[in-house]
């Protein structure tokens, strides 16, 4: 009989955000745990959970615990799970109730602690439980090695997202296709030499690409090491414009061009990190290991027709200032609402992953259990009659059959909330690819 695989990593799912100052990390935090209790709440009244309900997110009321384990002193004061999401999603709704005009500036203040929050979805047979890391977005930019010279927050972030089950990377969206349309406006002549440097660099810096790459590849690396599941999410966020457009052809073809850019400089990025950090029998181990989903989210809502960035006039002079930055403008439809959009497609994407693999785990091993009793010889048999041994190990495959059921249910109950966006993709590993080039440098070692 095989090992059975450990999977008690899956007993509470730790998730992380891993993303640099402005890509809106807290703001997101927020509007997953407001939209995701809306979505269960209307699919409790439409009755699409099934006979076992879905109860609201139950917040967890303790005190954060987890910086104290990494560090000799906590990062924060200690502060409530249910007082620390209360104020994120204050802060969210303030900053959308704000906006009566048309032009609508995303400025919601970031995080300055670490703070780790506890949440347990449960019906009537099942729970489970998770907790998201919230902390300041500069802990991102200080390298994939830690020195000792930076703030506590970076070693807390190091060492809650290297131990998580699932990593998600929110990418700022507009930043992200505006430095990919720079060079176009270069050749076009809209912008000179000069501002196309000045912008790129800090369009570099704000996005943080080179530091999250490695960041990531880092975490694969241990998932293969330690041979664990997980789960990746790339996430544009601030994805006002790029899913709505006025027709139906213009929305595809917004949405295929954020698709394209985040897979080329962000996920295509990463591959090329893990490629050089890894052999090829571990790369294989990454691609069976972790699953790679593009989930993008309407932070604010699909209300949005135009979406620009204001840069500063000084640019070019001012572009070694570390201070500098820029605003992103979103300008909303006449009498539209705000409201998030895609934000609790990661949350249900995570968790549904999570019980994908306890159900196939449990039904493997009930399968295994029903093949070795039915290939017992003779007297084996006999012997599992008189003394029990067969009614046992029925016992023990009815007991993993009936865990597989339940993990199905509470899936199928998350798939019939409903993501709340679109564009959600799988992306692979292109280990073809990989092979190919494989097989290149081996040619051109015997040449």
């Amino acid at each position: 009989m095989s090992s059975t695989p450990n999977l008690d990593y899956l007993d509470q799912i730790d998730i992380a955000l891993l993303a640099p100052s402005r890509a809106g990390k807290s703001t997101l935090i927020a509007a997953m745990y407001a939209e995701f209790n809306r979505r269960l709440r209307c699919a409790s009244i439409l009755g699409n959970c099934g006979t076992a309900v879905l109860a609201p997110l139950d917040v967890n009321d303790n005190v954060y615990d987890y910086p104290s384990k990494v560090l000799e002193k906590p990062v924060h004061s200690p502060v409530s799970t249910k007082t620390h999401i209360d104020e994120l999603v204050r802060v969210h709704r303030k900053t959308l109730a704000n906006s009566t005009g048309r032009k609508f500036r995303a400025d919601a203040p970031g995080s300055r602690v670490c703070s780790l929050m506890s949440f347990n979805l449960a019906n009537d047979n099942t729970s489970m439980p998770f907790r998201i890391l919230d902390y300041p977005g500069g802990a991102v930019s200080s390298g994939s090695i830690v020195p000792a010279n930076v703030d506590d927050n970076a070693k807390v972030l190091q060492k809650y997202s290297n131990d998580c089950f699932a990593l998600v990377v929110p990418v700022f969206a507009l930043a992200l296709v505006e430095q990919y349309e720079l060079e176009e406006k270069l050749e076009r002549g809209e912008i000179s030499q000069e501002e196309f440097e000045a912008r790129n660099e800090l369009l570099a810096r704000v996005l943080c690409i080179e530091d999250i790459k490695v960041r990531v590849a880092e975490w694969l690396m241990g998932r293969a090491a330690q041979g664990k599941q997980g789960l990746l999410v790339i996430a544009p966020v601030k994805c006002e414009t790029y899913l709505n457009g006025t027709n139906e052809r213009e929305t595809f073809a917004r949405m295929g061009l954020l698709e394209q850019v985040a897979k080329r400089n962000v996920f295509d990025q990463i591959v090329e990190d893990v490629k050089e950090m890894a052999d090829e029998e571990t790369f294989k181990t990454v691609s069976s290991l972790v699953a790679v989903e593009y989930l993008p989210v309407q932070t604010f809502g699909n209300v949005f027709d135009k979406a620009l960035i204001e840069w500063p006039p000084d640019i070019v002079e001012r572009r070694d200032d570390p201070n500098l930055t820029f605003d992103d403008i979103y300008y909303k439809k006449g009498g539209a609402t705000l409201r998030p959009s895609g934000a609790a497609g990661i949350l249900q994407t995570v968790l549904k992953h999570r019980n994908d693999i306890l159900a196939e785990a449990a039904r493997a091993k009930g399968m295994t259990l029903q093949q070795m009793l039915d290939n017992q010889g003779f007297f084996e048999n006999i012997w599992g009659v008189i003394f029990g041994g067969n009614q046992r190990t029925r016992n023990k495959i009815s007991v993993e059959f009936e865990k597989a059921s339940q993990m199905n249910k509470f899936v199928d109950q998350i798939a019939r909330m409903g993501l709340g966006t679109k564009n959600l993709k799988v992306w692979s590993w292109d280990i073809d690819d990989y092979e190919d080039e494989l097989d290149d440098d081996d040619d051109a070692s015997v040449e």
